[in-house]
C-alpha cells in the first residue's frame, strides 16, 4: 500500500519537472546578462582596475555556471525546449 502511495506522489512530481528545468535555464541566461552588463560597466572606464577584474571574474563565473546548468538540464530532459512569456504555453 505504502509503495503504491510513493508511486502515485513521484508521478504527480513529474508534471512540474520540466517547468522548473525551463526557469533554471532561463535564470542562469538572465545572470549572465547581469554579468555582461556588469563587466561592460566596469571596464568601460579603466581595464585595468580592481573593479574590472572583479567583474571579469564575475562574467567567468557565471558563464561557467550557465554552462553547466545547461549541460546537465540538457542530461534530465533532451527534448528541445522553447520558453513563452505565459508559463501555460511552455512547450517541451
Amino acid at each position: 500500500m505504502e509503495f503504491e502511495v510513493r508511486h502515485h506522489q513521484t508521478d504527480h512530481l513529474k508534471v512540474p519537472a520540466p517547468y522548473f528545468c525551463v526557469s533554471y535555464t532561463g535564470m542562469a541566461s538572465a545572470q549572465t546578462r547581469v554579468a555582461d552588463t556588469i563587466e561592460l560597466f566596469y571596464t568601460a572606464a579603466d581595464r585595468t582596475s580592481e573593479g574590472a577584474l572583479a567583474a571579469n571574474a564575475y562574467k567567468r563565473a557565471v558563464e561557467d555556471l550557465d554552462h553547466s546548468v545547461t549541460r546537465e538540464l540538457v542530461h534530465l530532459h533532451p527534448s528541445p525546449m522553447t520558453i513563452s512569456s505565459n508559463r501555460d504555453d511552455w512547450t517541451l
